[in-house]
């Protein structure tokens, strides 16, 4: 095939693709499934009050929207046009510098992971649209061979599309600067640093004048992230460490039943919702004494602060919650994806989102190992002297910068926060990758720019960071519990749950660890006694914390003893009408840290991981000898597109 044939080849099957994924999204997905955050912001956009919990800038933007296509239509469609729509420029713009490997850039949208959210409505998918659209606008403006006119037109997209990210996700600001740094190379460093640095401070400040103009109800969401560490360091340390007055069952119960290392809602919702309404009452939601609390207390506690960090960034690595957002919320407007019967679409492509490939494969530690194993593959084979090599290393420190931002600032160990460090991680790898087998080492003309050694250091260091707080063994302490509740006399008894007090009930873990049902039948969710003193067994492996066994009343109902080392409980279940009751098994005896005997060895392991992956990657990196580059590659074919 001769070099015009395969150019329109590859260009063909990269349209086409994109095409395809674009059809196949909407055609399955439509009008978008809406979760309840999602369908928070639509109310918004309808009654026009908006508060700051989620971007006001998203629903100004949803708000537009609603005029072309209604309700939460609008907002897939427009995030679907941007990822595709980069995806197939990208695969056009790069196929003649690398070949066939442009066509998995117009497919990656299709990669396991990241598929899940592309019918969904919420805002980390417009995060996505909008940094997939910043480094196409960036790529194309530093291309060779364009005219000055579209050269500044995408440099200027670039940048705009940054601020609009920020907007959206304010936390990202920490991943926008190696995309910052990549689209105003051309400016030289110094320009290029300085520029940086003041859309870095104006984008805040942007935001601020947004509210203000919008009339933005503020909400102080940033508020949750103390609250969850101090509730978190409550109980690590074993005492209640949140300000203000708080009775003697509440500081307990902040110790024993709230923290969860799989999220913060427990602080706000259901037995521990007194957490959030206390701080509110007493006016310490957003007053500056909660800050200086929470300071204070993580400088006091920095081992406990760092154990309690990486138990949800743990979590959010091998198990995040939430990987894939089916859901049709209920709404006055009836709008949700057709799934009674759905359309074979729609089915096709839940079977794919639920598919053990697809949810393996989809996971942040993939995302993590695989950027690392990019970066090191630029600086190893040279190609990050080429343009593309740059484009990658870009893109994917970006995708690890925005990983590690939710080691500290994570309230809930959410997929959804690292939706953007999928796509940065397979577009970076494939581009390392191609960049590498066509031998692309040819500078492109921005000689001002720093040199590859310059970009060695930071670069594996942020790799080397990721990839050992994915890889360090760490888990936060806990403790063997078995729970027997005895029926003591004829009539049944029916257990309904045993489980940590502190376990989102959403998760579903009605009995959590192995049960040993006896002489007791599988009822619904719940376990019925059919004959006296034949005890139900359940043996968990729990955090230091309450254990609550929850019994079904009402009439006819037995008597029951509800026992564990150190504690007996005796109860008649019997009541006029059904209903339930709850037994709290408090904690075995025992600080926190007598399961600790070296406090400091997970901070020691997780330094001495990142020093043997720097070491590792290092070596590596390192440059390996001279080859000459791919003659069907190392040209720079000119031609606008």
């Amino acid at each position: 095939m001769n070099r015009g044939a395969y150019r329109f080849f590859s260009g063909f099957a990269s349209v086409a693709i994109a095409l395809f994924g674009f059809a196949f999204v909407l055609h399955s997905s439509y009008p978008g499934y809406l979760n309840g955050d999602s369908l928070h912001q639509l109310k918004q956009t309808f009654s026009g009050q908006i508060d700051d919990w989620h971007s006001p800038t998203v629903i100004l933007l949803w708000s537009m929207l609603h005029k072309l296509l209604p309700g939460p239509a609008g907002f897939m469609v427009f995030n679907n046009v941007l990822i595709w729509m980069a995806a197939a420029i990208l695969a056009l713009a790069m196929r003649h510098r690398i070949g066939a490997w442009s066509i998995l850039l117009a497919a990656v949208p299709l990669f396991p992971g990241l598929f899940n959210y592309l019918g969904n409505v919420h805002v980390d998918a417009m995060l996505v649209a909008w940094l997939m659209a910043t480094a196409c606008a960036a790529y194309i403006s530093r291309r060779e061979n364009i005219s000055a006119r579209m050269r500044l037109a995408m440099w200027i997209l670039a940048n705009l599309f940054i601020v609009a990210a920020f907007l959206t996700r304010l936390n990202a600001i920490f991943c926008l600067v190696p995309l910052l740094l990549y689209a105003n190379a051309r400016l030289g460093l110094r320009r290029n640093l300085l520029l940086c640095v003041v859309l870095i401070v104006a984008m805040p400040v942007l935001y601020k004048a947004q509210n203000a103009v919008l009339k933005v109800t503020e909400g102080a969401p940033s508020e949750s992230i103390k609250v969850y560490n101090l509730l978190a360091l409550s109980y690590y340390e074993r005492r209640n460490l949140f300000p203000g007055k708080w009775t003697e069952q509440q500081s307990r119960d902040i110790v024993n039943a709230c923290y969860s290392p799989v999220q913060w809602d427990t602080a706000w919702v259901g037995r521990c919702r007194f957490i959030v309404d206390e701080l509110n009452w007493q006016k310490l939601w957003g007053n500056p004494e909660l800050t200086r609390t929470w300071l204070r207390e993580v400088l006091s506690h920095p081992v406990g602060y760092f154990s309690v960090l990486a138990a949800t960034f743990k979590r959010s690595m091998f198990e995040p919650n939430s990987r894939a957002m089916l859901y049709n919320t209920p709404n006055r407007w009836n709008w949700g994806v057709a799934d009674n019967p759905p359309r074979p679409s729609t089915e096709l492509a839940q079977r794919y989102i639920r598919s053990k490939f697809n949810d393996q494969a989809g996971r942040p530690w993939v995302y993590a190992s695989l950027s690392a194993l990019g970066i090191v593959l630029l600086f190893r084979t040279r190609a990050v002297a080429s343009e593309e090599g740059r484009f990658a290393l870009a893109i994917l420190t970006s995708g690890l910068i925005y990983l590690l931002t939710y080691f500290v600032f994570n309230i809930s160990a959410e997929y959804r926060y690292f939706y953007w460090c999928g796509f940065a991680a397979y577009i970076g790898l494939v581009v390392a990758l191609a960049s590498a087998s066509a031998g692309l080492r040819r500078r492109s003309a921005q000689q001002s720019e720093m040199p590859d050694r310059a970009l060695r250091i930071p670069s594996l260091t942020i790799a080397a960071l990721a990839v050992a707080l994915v890889a360090f063994p760490y888990h936060l302490p806990t403790e063997r519990r078995i729970v027997t509740v005895t029926p003591l006399d004829l009539k049944p008894v029916r257990v309904t749950g045993v489980h940590n007090a502190a376990t989102p009930k959403w998760m579903g873990l009605n009995f959590e660890g192995q049960v040993e049902p006896m002489a007791w039948v599988r009822e619904g969710a719940g376990y019925r006694s059919i004959q006296p003193y034949r005890p139900l067994v359940v043996e968990l492996e729990t955090l230091k914390q309450d254990v609550d066994v929850v019994l079904a009343t009402g009439p006819g109902m037995g008597a029951v003893a509800v026992e564990e080392t150190g504690f007996y409980r005796w109860l008649d279940t019997s009541a006029d009408q059904t209903g339930s009751t709850t037994v709290s098994l408090p904690p075995q005896v025992g600080e926190m840290h007598d399961s600790l005997p070296s406090p400091v060895r997970n901070v020691a392991m997780a330094l001495l991981f990142f020093l043997i992956f720097l070491a590792i990657f290092w070596k590596v990196g390192l440059p390996s000898p001279s080859r000459k580059p791919d003659a069907r590659y190392a040209t720079n074919v000119g031609g606008r597109y």
